[in-house]
Formats: structure tokens, C-alpha cells, sequence
């Protein structure tokens, strides 16, 4: 986990480490499930919380520091525009970028990735649940397009699901 104290927005930073706290699903919440985790945006901070069960007779909590935290109500369209635009923009000016999602299963990365149900779209109007992959190709071609360019794009993205590549 990061304990940096440079912020995503500072210049020469290679590598960034950012957080994305999902809701509490609908059976969780029907399980009365504890929260155990909290998340201060502000602070770039995320606590985890442990009741004191198992292992670990003393509940505890331990707080971790990232280059940037999204909330439990943070909305794709809050991390594209503060966390992958500034790297799409790399990318448009020939530097080679990557975006990672990892996490267990169950936390969100295909939502993040992919998003939600597409819903009705004209093609050119995204989903507000629309996610990284389809916002940065998005991004790609209306900076193509606005700028005239003649282009050849190459774009991959692939993903590890239970060991396997898909």
C-alpha cells in the first residue's frame, strides 16, 4: 500500500496508487454486514476496521495513505475526470501509459473497468455508469477528431480471472 505523500497531480511521478471503495452491496446491507472499512478523500486516506473476532482478540484498525482515495459514493465519471484523463492526455502525447485494476473479487474492477448495464446511447453519449475503457476510448477520438489528426490507434486491454487470461 502507498504511503506517499506526493499527490496524483504532481509532475514526474511514474507510478500511482489509487483506491476505489465499493458500496455495500444490497446483501450486505440486507445482512446488517458491519462497514469495516472508511475512506477520507481529503486526506488520501482509507482505515480497515477488525472487530475482534479470530485471530485477534482486540479490535483494531489500521489506516493506510494512497496518491488518491475514491469514496463508497464516488461516481465514474468523479475517477475518469480526476484520475484517467490526465493520462489519457499522456498517451495522446506519445508517452506509454498503463491503467491496472486489481483488487479481490467481488470489489469492482470490471465495474470500473467496463460498467454497468449500457442502457440506451446514441453512439456518441455514454452511460453515466459507463466505465474507464469506454470513456478513454471516447476521450481517444474526440481528441483525434478535434485536432484533425490522421491516426492509427492501438489499444489493448485484457484481464486475469481466476489465474486465467481472458
Amino acid at each position: 500500500m502507498a504511503d506517499s505523500s506526493a499527490g496524483p497531480e504532481d509532475k514526474g511521478v511514474n507510478v500511482q496508487v489509487l483506491l476505489r471503495c465499493r458500496p455495500m452491496s444490497e446483501r450486505e446491507v440486507a445482512e446488517r454486514t458491519p462497514q469495516v472499512i472508511t475512506t477520507n478523500e481529503a486526506l488520501r486516506e482509507v482505515t480497515l476496521f477488525h472487530n475482534g473476532h479470530g485471530a485477534m482478540k482486540q479490535p483494531t484498525s489500521r489506516t493506510f495513505r494512497f496518491d488518491k482515495v475514491f469514496g463508497c459514493d464516488s461516481h465514474q465519471e468523479k475517477l475518469y475526470k480526476q484520475a484517467i484523463v490526465p493520462i489519457v492526455q499522456e498517451v495522446m502525447e506519445g508517452f506509454n501509459c498503463t491503467i491496472f485494476a486489481y483488487g479481490q473479487t467481488g470489489t469492482g474492477k470490471t465495474y470500473t473497468m467496463e460498467g454497468g448495464p449500457r442502457g440506451s446511447d446514441d453512439g456518441r453519449k455514454l452511460s453515466p455508469q459507463a466505465g474507464v475503457i469506454p470513456r478513454a476510448i471516447k476521450q481517444i477520438f474526440e481528441l483525434i477528431e478535434s485536432n484533425s489528426m490522421d491516426s492509427t490507434v492501438k489499444v489493448s486491454f485484457l484481464e486475469l480471472y481466476n489465474e486465467e487470461l481472458t
